[in-house]
């Protein structure tokens, strides 16, 4: 007579209370180590997109001058976090929007130019465009010319006195700009230039910088 068949006995699969804690303790580990590089990475791309706002609205500025014929004036204050635009008229404007349609040569012989007329007003709201939350800038460095100075002389001039004592970043109407590097800054996370070039106009981010 045969004896009866023994079922193999299972050993429970589930883990013990020691297993459990050892994993917590090993998770939280990893989450404490991995939080200040998960941190880091958001400054950064935080300060990139403040340097990418700046390179966009120089962009269109420098659009803007070239369809209205208008200068447009740029502010990048240092320690805040707000650029201004305004558009400024002149006879140089004027000058370069009508050598854009040929019909330059025209009006410096005293003919009368084919180009639409601009308006006359110059004392207008600038318009305001803010940095990313945490964002400022650190530094606004143009490079002066004759140009420049006068254009600038002009357009203090005619608007009111402001407590921004940054050089103006100047777009014209023929599509070239002032030579000028402006830096986005947040504490702890970096510094991005952001370099103008005048006889093109292209505006360029720079790597981040510690």
């Amino acid at each position: 007579m045969r004896p009866p068949l023994r079922l193999p006995t299972r050993r429970s699969s589930g883990l013990t209370l020691l297993e459990v804690l050892l994993t917590l303790a090993i998770m939280t580990a990893v989450a404490a180590l991995s939080l200040p590089l998960l941190d880091g990475m958001l400054s950064n791309r935080r300060l990139v997109r403040g340097a990418e706002v700046v390179r966009v609205h120089m962009m269109q500025a420098r659009l803007e001058a070239m369809r209205s014929g208008r200068t447009q004036i740029m502010r990048c204050p240092p320690a805040g976090s707000t650029m201004t635009i305004v558009p400024f008229r002149n006879m140089a404007d004027l000058t370069e929007a009508a050598d854009q349609i040929g019909s330059g040569a025209m009006l410096l012989q005293g003919g009368q130019p084919t180009a639409a007329p601009l308006p006359t007003e110059t004392n207008e709201e600038p318009r305001t465009v803010e940095l990313p939350e945490e964002i400022t800038f650190a530094d606004s460095r143009v490079e002066s010319t004759t140009r420049s100075i006068l254009l600038a002389n002009q357009a203090a001039a005619q608007t009111q006195a402001s407590d921004d004592t940054s050089l103006p970043i100047l777009f014209y109407a023929d599509g070239s700009t002032s030579n000028a590097a402006v830096t986005v800054q947040q504490s702890g996370a970096g510094r991005i230039v952001i370099a103008l070039r005048g006889l093109t106009g292209e505006a360029t981010v720079g790597e981040p910088l510690p």
